[in-house]
Formats: C-alpha cells, sequence, structure tokens
C-alpha cells in the first residue's frame, strides 16, 4: 500500500494518531509478535523486500475511516496475503471488524 492520503486516525488504546500506513506498520511491528496471527508462522524481518506485504487489511481501502487504524491490520504471511480471502479465520476476523465498524458508525451518526 502506498503512502496515499488517508484520514488520520486516532487509535484511543495508544493515544497515537496515525497519518500514514508507515506509521502504523512501525506501531504494529513494535507491539505484536512477529508472527502470522492466522497460522502462527514466522514472519519475514524488517528490511526484506516483501515486508510490507505481512500486513493485512481486515477491511479495505473502501473502510476509508479505518485504513490507519491497527486494529483493522492483523500480521500474515506473504503466502496468507495472496490467498487471504480464502483463509476461514480470517474471513471471521474480517466479519467481526466489519461489524464494529458499522457499530461504531451508527454511534457517530446519532
Amino acid at each position: 500500500m502506498s503512502n496515499k492520503k488517508y484520514k488520520q486516525f486516532y487509535h484511543e488504546e495508544s493515544g497515537i494518531i496515525f497519518k500514514n500506513f508507515d506509521q502504523v506498520r512501525e506501531y504494529i511491528w513494535e507491539t505484536r509478535e512477529h508472527k502470522s496471527e492466522l497460522s502462527g508462522e514466522p514472519l519475514l524481518h524488517k528490511g526484506h523486500w516483501q515486508w510490507s506485504w505481512q500486513f493485512l487489511h481486515l477491511l479495505g481501502r473502501n473502510y476509508t475511516y479505518w485504513v490507519l487504524n491497527p486494529d483493522n491490520v492483523i500480521l500474515g504471511t506473504v503466502k496468507e496475503h495472496e490467498i487471504q480471502g480464502s483463509i476461514p479465520c480470517f474471513v471471521k476476523k474480517q466479519d467481526e471488524m466489519r461489524e464494529k465498524y458499522y457499530q461504531e458508525s451508527k454511534i457517530k451518526k446519532l
């Protein structure tokens, strides 16, 4: 994902305002284990040319308010990134995140 302009995201848990996806990746890398959240397999080291491919958005870019939400991103292997839509536990996490997104959207509209 490029560092295209997305809406800033204030992450209440960390108190950080994320302004670009590089910041999101750095935060995730510093705060999570370096293994796939889908399979438990080890991830590529930072600096590897495919390192950034290991960050999988549960909800895509059309959920513009959450593109920079680190809770909307899980770690996975490069292979898992390529087939994420066919991995049952990814789809389950995606459905849970979608429900959370819509619940928050309803609250903000009130």
